[in-house]
C-alpha cells in the first residue's frame, strides 16, 4: 500500500481532525487499526533495508582501499621472508611483520571484491534478523507518532 500525495490545501491540523473523527466510531477505529497493521510491515521492511544499505555503504571503504590493503599485506609478507633469509636474529621481527600482515588480511573490508556494484539494492534482512526485535517498539506507537518520525 502506498501513500498518495496529499491533496492541495490540506494542512497538518486537517489530518488530526480526520483522525479524531474516525476514532469516534467503532468502524473508524477498525479502519485506523487495519491501516496501521497494513503499513507497519512495509515501513519496517523499508527501514531495515535502508539501515542495511547504510551499514553496507559505511562499513566498507571504497574498493580501491580494499585492493590497496591486500597489496600492502602481500608486501609485508614479502618483506618478512626477505628479512628471514638474511638474518637469523630477525626471526621475532619477521613473526611480528607476518602477524600484522595476517591481521590486515583478516579485516572484513580488505576482503571486499572490487567488482561489487554499490548501486545494487541490498536485499532485505532475514525474518529472524535481531534488528527487527530492536525496532519492534515502533509497532506499539500510534500511527500519528510513527508518521511523525518520518516527517
Amino acid at each position: 500500500m502506498t501513500i498518495a500525495a496529499a491533496p492541495p490545501g490540506l494542512q497538518p491540523e486537517d489530518y488530526d481532525l480526520i483522525e479524531a473523527a474516525l476514532a469516534q466510531t467503532a468502524r473508524g477505529r477498525t479502519f485506523l487499526d487495519a491501516y496501521a497493521r497494513r503499513t507497519k510491515e512495509a515501513e519496517r521492511a523499508r527501514i531495515l533495508c535502508e539501515i542495511e544499505r547504510l551499514l553496507m555503504r559505511y562499513a566498507a571503504p571504497p574498493a580501491p582501499v580494499a585492493a590497496e590493503t591486500a597489496h600492502v599485506a602481500a608486501q609485508l609478507l614479502d618483506l618478512s621472508w626477505s628479512l628471514r633469509g638474511r638474518s637469523a636474529s630477525s626471526d621475532p621481527l619477521c613473526q611480528t611483520i607476518e602477524a600484522l600482515a595476517r591481521a590486515l588480511e583478516s579485516v572484513p573490508w580488505a576482503q571486499a571484491r572490487p567488482d561489487q556494484d554499490e548501486a545494487a539494492p541490498a536485499e532485505g534482512p532475514a525474518p529472524d534478523d535481531p534488528r527487527r526485535a530492536a525496532l519492534s517498539w515502533l509497532d506499539d506507537l500510534p500511527l500519528a507518532d510513527r508518521l511523525a518520525i518520518f516527517a
